[in-house]
């Protein structure tokens, strides 16, 4: 009788050993010699399901003390230690079964940190890394090789805009979903104000009339382009700047507009065999709104 006894009190020994002690790794499988058993750090189905093992260290605990439990009553009626041993050892099956379905009902309840490689085998996932402050100027780049493949592509737009950083993404979208442009499809000429240049020459500015114009003049015939498009927007630094910010953004668009269809006939003069088109980008919804002038 005192061998089913001490069983008993061997296994609830290490039942509450693993309750006070015990963590995740307690719900794992027991490593065995031949591996019958998965570890902790295995990605196996059963694992991945979710729950303890049927062999954990704490289901092995109540399976003893249900083994040497129903032992020792059996044996204190007298039944002898093979019928004891047979009864101990369905009880105890039955003991550990119910104790399994416990914890691992505990288990499916719970929150954990943990994530193993079977649960995101497949999944996208995005790495960010953070840039500390003045880290491009601590860090200097050295070499780098660009992802997209570098294409020659034939050009035949010139797209002459302002170099205002809101509305960039804006503008880029509208080019390529908007008007249905191609990447490599058309040149780039952004500087303050965009197409203002124009008309610097009526201001104190006129050197950058004359740089706009020949720059423009360049890319034409550099690269035999068709179309010219112009495109101003809403609240613009540089009309800003050149009225002394004492007109309001209403009037400041006003003047943009009558610019803007004033100088396809100046460029016309110069190049006659371009198409021009004129477009206006205004804030409008928490969006941009670009309206054909």
């Amino acid at each position: 009788m005192m061998i089913f006894i001490c069983i008993a009190l061997v296994g609830l020994v290490f039942l509450i050993i693993s309750a006070i002690f015990g963590g995740h790794e307690m719900e794992h499988e027991v490593h065995f010699e031949h591996g019958l058993e998965v570890g902790a750090d295995s990605d196996s189905d059963s694992d991945s399901a979710g729950g303890p093992s049927p062999f954990s260290f704490r289901v092995i605990s109540i399976f003893l003390c249900g083994f040497g439990a129903i032992g020792a009553i059996t044996r204190s009626y007298g039944v002898s230690y093979e019928i004891c041993s047979l009864l101990g050892l369905a009880g105890g099956l039955l003991f550990g079964f119910f104790g399994w379905l416990l914890i691992r009902g505990f288990w499916k309840n719970q929150a954990s940190s943990i994530i193993r490689s079977a649960d995101i085998k497949g999944s996208q996932g995005t790495v960010t890394t953070a840039i500390p402050v003045k880290g491009l100027m601590e860090k200097k780049i050295k070499d780098y090789v660009s992802e997209a493949k570098y294409e020659v592509g034939k050009p035949d737009t010139l797209i002459i805009r302002c170099s205002d950083h809101k509305l960039r993404v804006h503008f880029e979208e509208f080019l390529a979903y908007g008007l249905g442009l191609e990447e490599n499809s058309y040149d780039l000429l952004v500087v303050p104000g965009g197409p203002q240049f124009f008309f610097s020459d009526d201001s104190a500015f006129p050197k950058y009339s004359w740089a706009g114009r020949n720059w423009l003049k360049f890319l034409v015939e550099k690269h035999g382009l068709k179309n010219i498009i112009l495109m101003a927007h809403y609240d613009c630094g540089w009309y800003k700047f050149l009225s002394f910010g004492k007109q309001t953004p209403e009037i400041l668009k006003a003047k943009q507009i009558d610019d803007l269809r004033r100088i396809p006939a100046r460029i016309k003069e110069a190049l006659p065999q371009v198409n021009v088109q004129m477009f206006y980008a205004q804030p409008e919804g928490g969006h941009v709104r670009f309206t054909e002038i």
